[in-house]
C-alpha cells in the first residue's frame, strides 16, 4: 500500500490524465490510516466528480469523508446540496437531519431549523424530520413554531391511522 500510494501521489504531481487517479490515491492512504490525506484527496476528487457529473461517485466519496471525520461540516453539507441536485428527496431528508443536528450541536439550532424548514417541501410527512424541526424550534425557544409542528405531526398521524404517535 505504501508503494501504491506512493506511485499514485508520483503520478498525480506530474499530471497524469488519469480520471480515478486521485480516488486511487484516496483510497490507498485510507488503508494505511492516513486518513486526513485521504479525506483531502476524497473531497478534491469530489469535487472533480461534481464537475463531470458523475454524483454517484462524488456522493460515495463524500459519504467516506462523513464516515472517517463526522465532524466535517462542509463535506456534510455538499452531500446534502448533491442529493438534492440529483432528486434524491429521502436521501436529502435523512442528511439534511444529520446536518441540522450537528449544527445544534455547535450551538446554532437556529441555522439547523431554517434549513429542514427549506427541506420539509420534499416530503411533508416524514415524522422523522417533523419531530427534528419541533426538537429544533424548542432548542431556539421558538415555541410558536414547535406548537404548530406539533399541530401538524398530530394531523398526519391520524390521517395515516397512526393513534400512539398522534396522542404522543
Amino acid at each position: 500500500l505504501e508503494k501504491a500510494a506512493r506511485l499514485f501521489r508520483r503520478a498525480h504531481e506530474r499530471g497524469l490524465d488519469d480520471f480515478d487517479l486521485q480516488l486511487k490515491l484516496a483510497q490507498s492512504l485510507d488503508s494505511l490510516g492516513k486518513h486526513d490525506e485521504a479525506i483531502q484527496r476524497y473531497m478534491e476528487f469530489s469535487d472533480k466528480c461534481v464537475q463531470q457529473l458523475r454524483a454517484e461517485d462524488a456522493i460515495r466519496c463524500l459519504r467516506r469523508v462523513i464516515k472517517l471525520d463526522p465532524g466535517r461540516p462542509e463535506a456534510q453539507e455538499k452531500l446534502l446540496e448533491i442529493l438534492l441536485h440529483q432528486n434524491r428527496p429521502q436521501e436529502a431528508i435523512e442528511q439534511a437531519v444529520a446536518v441540522a443536528a450537528k449544527k445544534a450541536d455547535q450551538g446554532n439550532p437556529r441555522d439547523g431549523l431554517d434549513l429542514l424548514i427549506r427541506i420539509r417541501s420534499l416530503n411533508p410527512r416524514d415524522i422523522k424530520l417533523q419531530q427534528k424541526i419541533i426538537d429544533l424550534a424548542e432548542a431556539c425557544g421558538d415555541h410558536p413554531t414547535a406548537r404548530a409542528e406539533r399541530e401538524v405531526l398530530v394531523k398526519n398521524c391520524d390521517e395515516r391511522k397512526d393513534v400512539e404517535m398522534a396522542l404522543e
